[in-house]
């Protein structure tokens, strides 16, 4: 007979009919073995195997549970285990969530996660590994393999390993734990041994990033016959820092136009960057905050390519005020970025803002459409807009190229 516990919504047991004692038993493992064998749903059963039984093989555990599911027996998981007569337990049969031709085929998502973990305290974490393989429970119907030598196996890997160790404790499950519309169906995961040189894992991270120690070496003669010296210097650790104040603008504009699109900006929505635009932008289409985005992208690159990122149109002059702004809280926080950037060389200019401010722009004329009492000098036609030449600020015109500029490439991608 085919039979199983449930206890407190998890089934705790399986049991297969004999029906050739003439076949070596083989092992069952049973209860919160390397976690559930199979949930239950509150609406009925759902049958989702994992990892917490051993028997025979991994395809015939799956077969027999199938097949039990929808009430026919199973030749091939019968005839190759013994039933314990204290395990002769019986349940009624219940269906698999899913398998009813009723109801609508769902949405399978698979989630891909990978999490870097460093291990402060090794005792520690394998103290709670053993500690939840002391609260497991261990049935073996393999005379060969009693359960407490299965027991002291899991436990000496615990102590060779702490892969092993942290294996043992988790629960991928929990990561949409509390989420009411999604139901898990299995899950696997591995733990391996990373390397503290993740240079070559991180493909994305500072190893992989612009050197500006090379792009931007800076000279600190401070002599009078020195020219180098007697301008604006973009120093490494200047450039590095407005790079990554520039990358995480655009992210967060492109943000913006993910999330809002069309959408004026208003105080009733939470806007990750284009609420500190200028008033007279707030109720462009998603089509111009896209080349808004990439104007920070642009700005980045010139960056990364060893050049003083100068504005080239409206939408950059605005786009490097934000960064410029920005680039003294990127210095203050802890972390790698800071890490990075401080392993730079340090100059007596760096991170002088004010001086980039006077460096890199032409004029700071864009700035005025943040003042109310300036309103209108973006046409040109504007009475303070001809008397300064001040040029056309309108947001149709952000990203013409100014006159004195070259012109970038019309066919480069956006990011996003």
């Amino acid at each position: 007979m085919h039979a199983w516990t449930v206890e407190n919504d998890v089934i705790a047991s399986v049991t297969v009919q004999d029906t050739a004692p003439d076949i070596a038993p083989h092992r069952v493992l049973v209860g919160d073995i390397r976690r559930d064998i199979a949930t239950m749903s509150r609406s009925g059963p759902l049958l989702q195997v994992s990892r917490g039984i051993v028997a025979v093989s991994l395809c015939e555990v799956v077969d027999y549970f199938f097949h039990a599911a929808a009430g026919r027996s199973c030749p091939a998981v019968e005839q190759s285990a013994r039933i314990r007569p204290d395990m002769n337990l019986s349940v009624r049969r219940h269906r698999v969530r899913g398998m009813s031709p009723d109801r609508p085929a769902a949405p399978l998502l698979r989630i891909r996660l990978e999490l870097l973990v460093e291990v402060r305290d090794v005792p520690a974490l394998q103290h709670m590994a053993l500690d939840a393989i002391n609260n497991r429970e261990y049935v073996s119907i393999d005379d060969d393999v009693p359960p407490e030598e299965e027991v002291e196996q899991d436990r000496a890997a615990v102590r060779a390993d702490p892969a092993i160790a942290l294996a043992e404790l988790l629960v991928p499950e929990n990561l949409v734990d509390g989420l009411d519309a999604v139901e898990t169906h299995g899950s696997m995961y591995s733990v391996t041994a990373a390397s503290h040189d993740t240079s070559e894992e991180d493909e994305d991270g500072p190893a992989s990033w612009p050197k500006f120690d090379v792009l931007f070496a800076s000279c600190s003669c401070d002599r009078d016959s020195c020219q180098r010296c007697a301008g604006f210097q973009l120093t490494p650790r200047t450039a590095a820092t407005l790079w990554i104040a520039l990358h995480y603008l655009a992210d967060q504009a492109y943000e913006d136009v993910v999330t809002h699109g069309d959408e004026p900006v208003d105080d009733a929505r939470d806007w990750f960057l284009f609420d500190e635009y200028p008033r007279i932008t707030f109720r462009q289409d998603a089509v111009w905050r896209r080349q808004a985005a990439r104007c920070f992208d642009d700005l980045a690159d010139d960056l990364a390519a060893g050049r003083r990122p100068s504005p080239r149109c409206a939408g950059e002059e605005m786009a490097l005020h934000l960064a410029l702004n920005l680039a003294p809280d990127a210095v203050d926080d802890e972390g790698s970025i800071a890490d990075w950037i401080e392993q730079l060389p340090i100059h007596p200019r760096d991170l002088d803002w004010d001086a980039c401010v006077d460096g890199l722009f032409q004029d700071t004329d864009i700035l005025g459409l943040f003042d109310e009492a300036l309103d209108g000098m973006e046409d040109p036609d504007a009475d303070m807009n001809r008397e300064f030449g001040i040029g056309d600020y309108r947001p149709a015109a952000w990203f013409t190229t100014f006159n004195n500029q070259p012109t970038r490439d019309g066919r480069r991608p956006f990011r996003r």
